[in-house]
């Protein structure tokens, strides 16, 4: 909408800038030449028309089967999830907003060529739209549906137009044809006549809230087989990689985290419990960068990162993952791994993808056989091409853990990620984290459930109203009598 609106006030600005666009008078254009040549008649135009459009559809086609096209339809689900990640989201949607204003300014200039006449109201606010519905009848996210979207209906008045009575009548009703074809297609078929997935791919939601043992037991083997360089590289264990100072946040008179410092420590599992609404999540949130704090610093192997943004920190070692998954859901489980293990330098970099097409194309194959050894080990290599919405809660639960330990992070930030499992896979996803913690990596975890937290972590820190109010051993903390009374509603203060 922001978009429509800008277009209205720059076709007021346009129309009136006489001395540059001619006003209501426009510019009048010759014919374009070619080594000499000039394309007079409409067949050789028509053939150029059709060579540039096959052009820009190749290129588009191009930049949606990249890295980079997976990262834009990972911003259309989610753009924290993707900052979590390391994706930039604002350079992103600036670098494909200018491709797209390239691609049709191309057919402006053809338009302008053809009819060697041009002004501000060629191209008005109901041209937008048509192409809103173009997109929308086609199938949005699917470059094929867009086009047979655009043959059906600029093709449709056309054809109708050789009818003298339907033509007049149709354009009498037009708008209205249109709207009620895409009220239709809403309600009936809301991803167009193309859907973006593919057909024939069976998609069934299995109820089962079981994680696959074998699959926790082969996550554990790939942070193990992780080389020994980055985040797992055997420094100084007892030095912390990640230190808060003094964090401080409020939303207006709620003080949410009050002068909150601690440590984090490679190779160790730390627990941060409290009662609910204790300001756990929000101090998760200011570590991570999705919240300014107050006041107070993060550091991070001493450098100190309270500044950096989210996907900043994603990339220099944060991984986070979320109480509600922020999973990519109408992503396929193989798209949602591919995006954890691309590298922004390369497989995310829009003109190096069409500098070098041959390396872009081998790279997407190794990731693709990397996505696929992952999911076979997890044993969800049989729904690789179903869509995450589509899977067990259990399932997206490993699925989340494994996107983090994907980018290699060096400092895991879990929020709840044992909510809503059973006992046994509870078990099994503690022996994971211990695993990655012993791997040099550290591990920090908001949890509520007491047993899940005290078979897993080697220290606690426990927080009530935003303020640290003790750390300490798992053994510690649990004979306080005044932090139970606290953590089961007996104490309020800091």
């Amino acid at each position: 909408m922001a978009t429509l609106g800008l277009q209205i006030v720059f076709s007021s600005v346009f129309l009136n800038w006489s001395d540059i666009t001619g006003g209501e008078g426009g510019l009048s254009i010759s014919r374009p030449e070619f080594w000499g040549l000039q394309l007079s008649s409409i067949t050789s135009y028509a053939a150029l028309t059709l060579a540039f459009c096959v052009i820009c559809f190749i290129v588009a086609l191009w930049i949606a089967q990249s890295g980079y096209g997976k990262v834009l339809k990972a911003l259309r689900e989610d753009e924290l999830s993707a900052q979590s990640l390391g994706k930039n989201t604002f350079s992103c949607l600036l670098t494909i907003f200018g491709v797209s204003a390239g691609l049709a300014a191309v057919g402006g200039s053809l338009y302008a060529y053809y009819y060697q006449f041009i002004n501000p109201t060629c191209f008005t606010i109901h041209d937008s739209i048509m192409i809103l519905i173009i997109v929308v009848v086609g199938g949005a996210g699917n470059l094929w549906g867009s086009l047979v979207g655009a043959v059906v209906l600029v093709t449709l008045p056309e054809i109708l137009s050789f009818i003298p009575a339907m033509s007049i009548f149709f354009a009498q009703i037009r708008v209205v044809i249109f709207s009620v074809v895409l009220l239709i297609l809403i309600f009936l078929r809301p991803q167009g006549l193309l859907g973006e997935f593919r057909f024939g791919v069976v998609q069934t939601r299995k109820e089962s809230a079981r994680l696959n043992g074998r699959g926790i037991q082969e996550l554990g083997r790939q942070v193990a087989m992780v080389s020994d360089e980055g985040c797992v590289k055997q420094r100084g264990l007892d030095v912390p990689i990640m230190e808060v100072s003094d964090l401080s946040k409020s939303f207006g008179g709620i003080k949410a985290v009050q002068d909150v410092s601690f440590a984090i420590t490679p190779g160790e599992v730390t627990g941060i419990i409290g009662p609910n609404g204790a300001g756990k999540t929000t101090l998760f949130n200011l570590v991570c960068g999705y919240l300014t704090p107050d006041k107070g610093e993060v550091y991070f192997r001493g450098k100190n990162v309270t500044e950096l943004s989210p996907y900043k920190r994603a990339r220099i070692g944060f991984g986070r993952s979320f109480q509600d998954l922020r999973l990519f859901g109408r992503l396929t489980v193989l798209d949602n791994i591919i995006l954890a293990l691309q590298s922004y330098r390369t497989d995310e970099n829009l003109l190096r993808i069409f500098l070098f097409p041959i390396k872009t194309r081998q790279r997407k194959r190794q990731l693709r056989e990397e996505g696929l050894r992952i999911l076979e080990g997890l044993g969800l290599s049989d729904k690789k091409d179903e869509l995450v919405e589509d899977i067990s809660y259990a399932e997206q639960k490993l699925l989340a853990v494994t996107r983090v330990v994907a980018i290699q992070a060096e400092v895991l930030m879990l929020d709840e990620v044992a909510a809503g499992l059973d006992l046994g896979s509870m078990k099994a996803l503690s022996q994971l984290l211990r695993t990655i913690a012993q791997k040099g990596r550290a591990v920090c975890l908001v949890e509520h459930n007491l047993e899940f937290v005290m078979s897993t972590v080697d220290r606690i820190i426990f927080v009530n109203e935003g303020c640290l109010i003790a750390e300490g051993s798992p053994e510690e903390i649990i004979q306080d009598r005044k932090l139970a009374e606290i953590y089961f509603g007996g104490v309020r203060g800091c």
